[in-house]
C-alpha cells in the first residue's frame, strides 16, 4: 500500500497447524512486578484434546486448547467455484490482535496479528473437504484494513506464483546458470522470462492439448481440451504444434557452391616432414647420470 510517499507493507503468511498463539493479557490482571503481556494461549487445532508425546524417553500428555473454539471476531462464508467446476463454500473466521513468543531471538511481544482459519466445505452437504483448515497471519500496522476475503484471495494468488516459479527451475532452467560473474544472472533471468511470455501468448494459437494417451483423461488435460485455455505447462507441452506451422526455408541449411577442383596435370609441393623428437622420462635420465657417476 503506498500512502504519501511511504510504502506500508502488511504480511499474509500461512501457519503451521498445530502452533501455539497467545492472546494479550488484560490489564486488569495484577501481577506485583512487570506488566504482564501473553494471556491464555491457544493452539491452531480444530478442536480441543489431550495431545501425547514422548521427551527422554518419558510419556507427556498435554492439553491443547483450541482457537477455534473461541468466539471469533469475525465470521463470513463466501461461495466460490473449484478449478475442477466444484461448487464450494468458504468459511473464514478471523480473531485479531494475537501473538507468539520469541523467534530465534526477534522480540515479537510488541507486533500482534490477525488469524484468518479458511475451511473449504461442499456447497450441498456442508462438509469439509479438506482433513485440515488453513490458518493463515495476518500481520502489520494496516492489518485492519484488510477485510477478512481480501486477505484470502490475496493468499490464494500464491499458488498461481508458485507452481510458475517451480517450471521456471524444471523446465526453463532459470537457476541452472553456472557464472562466476553475478552480471550475467540479469540477462539470464531476462531470457526466461520472455520465455514464460511467449509461452503465455502462444498459448490462444494452440489451443490444444499434447499429452500421452494415459493423461488425457485428467481433469486438468480433459478440461483444457473442451475450453482451450493452457496453463504454461500444457503450451510448453504442445509448443512442437506450433512450430510445425512455420516456414522451414528460413531454417535450413544455406546452399554454397562446390570450391573448385584441381587442373588436371596439376601437382602440389610435398609437405615438409619434420624428425619426431621424443621427450625422455626424468627418472631414466636420472638413472642414467647416477650410472656415469
Amino acid at each position: 500500500m503506498l500512502t504519501k510517499g511511504a510504502i506500508l507493507l502488511v504480511l499474509i503468511v500461512r501457519l503451521r497447524s498445530g502452533m501455539k498463539v497467545w492472546a494479550k493479557a488484560s490489564d486488569e490482571e495484577p501481577t506485583g512486578g512487570a506488566t504482564r503481556i501473553y494471556g491464555d494461549k491457544f493452539y491452531l487445532t480444530d478442536s480441543s484434546g489431550w495431545k501425547a508425546y514422548h521427551k527422554k524417553g518419558v510419556l507427556h500428555r498435554v492439553w491443547q486448547e483450541s482457537l477455534c473454539e473461541q468466539p471469533a471476531d469475525e465470521h463470513l462464508e463466501k461461495e466460490t467455484v473449484l478449478g475442477n467446476d466444484r461448487k464450494v463454500v468458504l468459511d473464514i473466521r478471523r480473531w485479531n490482535n494475537l501473538l507468539i513468543r520469541t523467534k530465534k531471538g526477534a522480540s515479537m511481544k510488541d507486533k500482534p496479528f490477525d488469524v484468518l482459519r479458511v475451511q473449504v466445505l461442499d456447497a450441498e452437504s456442508r462438509q469439509a473437504i479438506f482433513d485440515r483448515p488453513l490458518f493463515v497471519a495476518v500481520s502489520g500496522k494496516r492489518k485492519s484494513q484488510v477485510d477478512s476475503a481480501l486477505a484470502q484471495e490475496q493468499y490464494r494468488e500464491r499458488y498461481d506464483v508458485e507452481p510458475y516459479y517451480r517450471f521456471a527451475k524444471n523446465q526453463l532452467l532459470m537457476d541452472k546458470l553456472q557464472t562466476p560473474n553475478a552480471e550475467h544472472l540479469d540477462p539470464w533471468l531476462r531470457i526466461v522470462q520472455i520465455s514464460s511470455w511467449l509461452l503465455f501468448t502462444a498459448r490462444q494459437e494452440i489451443g490444444q492439448v499434447c499429452c500421452p494417451v494415459w493423461q488425457k483423461y485428467l481433469p486438468k488435460n480433459k478440461a483444457a481440451q473442451d475450453h482451450p485455455v493452457l496453463t504454461i505447462a500444457q503450451a510448453q507441452r504442445a509448443m512442437h504444434l506450433l512450430f510445425y506451422t512455420f516456414d522451414p526455408a528460413a531454417f535450413l541449411p544455406l546452399k554454397c557452391k562446390k570450391g573448385k577442383g584441381r587442373i588436371k596435370g596439376q601437382k602440389f609441393p610435398q609437405r615438409t616432414r619434420f624428425f619426431v623428437v621424443k621427450k625422455i622420462k626424468k627418472t631414466i635420465r636420472k638413472t642414467k647420470m647416477q650410472q656415469n657417476e
